[in-house]
């Protein structure tokens, strides 16, 4: 499908109109600097019985910035994670869970709190007034933010980051290093390549992590949790049984993160914006819908004039 774009639209315009029909997964949102820490612990539940819990924290780029470039909030992130990223990462945990069990071992290890649900921004829990630690956190935040800006800086992709529970072998070394493969969409004009020379694989433990001392309560009914100060997103966490062996979850965050579509349109996978001879700037789409097309506003495209091989 073609559509010409109206004479007033500027090229920056364009530019967003465009980005509008980009098919996006979660982990093409995710920082590319510290966008994924797991922290591993063995705790009671309140029945008393032991179990080995991940807590995972999302960070990702800065909110002006996504929403100037796809016009996405956190709260819409918040609502795919918690109907569609946890349960994906919660099945690939149970593939890994499975592949540890040998013999004739049928003991069974499933992953709780996993499931489906609906993120609820409007909570209680997301209001909790955070006065007592603002400005506890004032002088940490201009770090964090410095941080975060050095790390889109590099490209708008997703630096691969891995997570050591204790001690990894050389051949768990070598799965973990090529497993990790850029991903650049480079989708910001005034993005800088100055650390493109850095390396691709950063090592966190959990002894290096900050505890965030918000980050294991105030979910409410909710199974993500909003810290919109660090541009975060706190998943309640995902429990297995202590005997289980031990995953290294940042991979398994990834795999689960690029297959969770946060936006697409139907029936159109990407498009361009083209110079077209006697039609002049025109949006071109991969793809048919003219009912995504009939939506832009004619302050945008000149409906009057689209254009389609679809028959």
């Amino acid at each position: 499908m073609s559509v010409p774009l109206q004479p007033s639209v500027s090229d920056r315009e364009a530019t967003k109109l465009m980005r509008q029909f980009l098919k996006i997964n979660l982990l093409e949102l995710i920082a590319s600097r510290r966008g994924i820490t797991v922290k591993e612990s063995l705790q009671q539940n309140e029945t008393g019985s032991w179990e080995r819990a991940y807590y995972v924290s999302l960070r990702f780029h800065p909110a002006e910035r996504m929403k100037e470039a796809f016009n996405l909030h956190l709260e819409e992130i918040a609502n795919v994670i918690a109907k569609s990223f946890i349960p994906a990462l919660a099945r690939i945990m149970n593939i890994e869970l499975k592949k540890s069990i040998t013999g004739d071992d049928t003991t069974v290890i499933k992953v709780d709190g996993g499931e489906a649900s609906d993120f609820l921004f409007d909570l209680p829990a997301n209001k909790v007034s955070k006065a007592k630690k603002r400005a506890k956190e004032d002088d940490e935040y201009e770090d964090e933010k410095a941080g975060d800006e050095d790390g889109v800086s590099a490209r708008f992709g997703h630096k691969k980051e891995m997570a050591s529970y204790g001690d990894m072998d050389d051949e768990e070394k070598a799965i973990a290093k090529k497993s990790n493969k850029d991903e650049n969409m480079n989708l910001f004009d005034n993005e800088s390549d100055d650390e493109e020379g850095e390396d691709n694989v950063a090592t966190i433990t959990d002894d290096e992590e900050e505890e965030d001392e918000d980050e294991d309560g105030n979910f409410g009914s909710n199974s993500v949790k909003i810290d919109k100060r660090k541009n975060m997103i706190h998943l309640r966490p995902l429990t297995v049984d202590p005997a289980a062996r031990p995953l290294l979850m940042v991979g398994l965050v990834e795999r689960a993160a690029s297959s969770t579509i946060v936006r697409c349109l139907k029936k159109i996978d990407e498009a361009f914006v083209n110079e077209e001879d006697g039609r002049g700037r025109c949006l071109q789409t991969a793809g048919c819908s003219f009912e995504q097309i009939w939506k832009l506003s004619t302050s945008l495209v000149d409906h009057d004039r689209l254009a389609s091989n679809d028959i």
